[in-house]
């Protein structure tokens, strides 16, 4: 549907595989099913029927047909499931509010599993984007994890390196939502501790009313970083040739 209703409509958008990880195998033959179309660009989890980690092998000839398509695997903000089981820690949640503030735990959860079992070892060209789970937390979580590594190791021993070195090689962040700190330069010097600028991808959220507008985004980071943040990251991300992405583009079509 969403090939024929919108890329073959406009040239300008790209898609990704939305696969049902309830059934790893069939999810598997779907990736292969579309590696071919340069227009679908990653592979997308959003529910979590199992209730086991994304790094739980369960999954993995998801992540294999990735890696062998090439293809990115992506893991969106509240992936787990909203419900069953829910998308916080302790249990589920009564309103949006508290929702939007526990948002990145089921990515940290997802994103601790990937790491501790192995995922990156088994499928070493396998690329992770993290998508609408904030950012700010990271440093602190890859510091615990690297402490909790050193201390109970023998539990994963099929781990070569520290978490905090899978993540640098192997991980993605979309900037949306950027954490709003008292004094920008506080997030800022977060990210930058974790080398951040270099895997921090642009993300619009258009057209949800909590967005961050690029016009406000480029004042929250710094101007050094704004090709690599607005453009670079994603062509690295993605594969894309950048000369290519600035050549004109004709709309065959207008889209209503």
């Amino acid at each position: 549907w969403s090939i024929d209703r919108w890329l073959t409509r406009d040239p300008r958008l790209m898609s990704s595989i939305l696969v049902g990880s309830q059934m790893p195998e069939v999810a598997a033959t779907e990736i292969k099913r579309h590696a071919g179309n340069p227009r679908m660009v990653q592979v997308m989890l959003v529910d979590n029927p199992h209730g086991y980690g994304f790094g739980h092998p369960i999954f993995h000839p998801i992540y294999a047909a990735a890696e062998e398509s090439g293809k990115p695997v992506a893991i969106h903000g509240g992936a787990g499931g909203w419900a069953n089981p829910p998308s916080t820690g302790g249990g589920s949640v009564n309103t949006y509010f508290e929702t939007h503030v526990l948002w990145p735990q089921a990515i940290q959860t997802h994103l601790v599993s990937f790491i501790a079992h192995g995922v990156f070892e088994k499928f070493p060209r396998l690329r992770l984007v993290l998508i609408e789970g904030g950012s700010a937390w990271i440093p602190s979580l890859l510091w615990r994890f690297d402490t909790e590594f050193k201390g109970l190791r023998r539990e994963v021993p099929w781990l070569k390196r520290l978490p905090s070195e899978y993540f640098t090689e192997h991980v993605w962040v979309s900037s949306q939502p950027l954490e709003i700190a008292p004094k920008k330069e506080q997030a800022v010097e977060l990210l930058r501790s974790m080398q951040l600028e270099d895997k921090l991808v642009y993300s619009s959220d258009y057209p949800h009313w909590d967005a961050d507008e690029i016009e406000y985004l480029s004042t929250r980071l710094p101007a050094g970083w704004h090709d690599r943040v607005f453009f670079q990251n994603a062509c690295r991300l993605y594969g894309w040739k950048a000369d290519e992405l600035l050549k004109p583009i004709a709309v065959a079509e207008t889209v209503t």
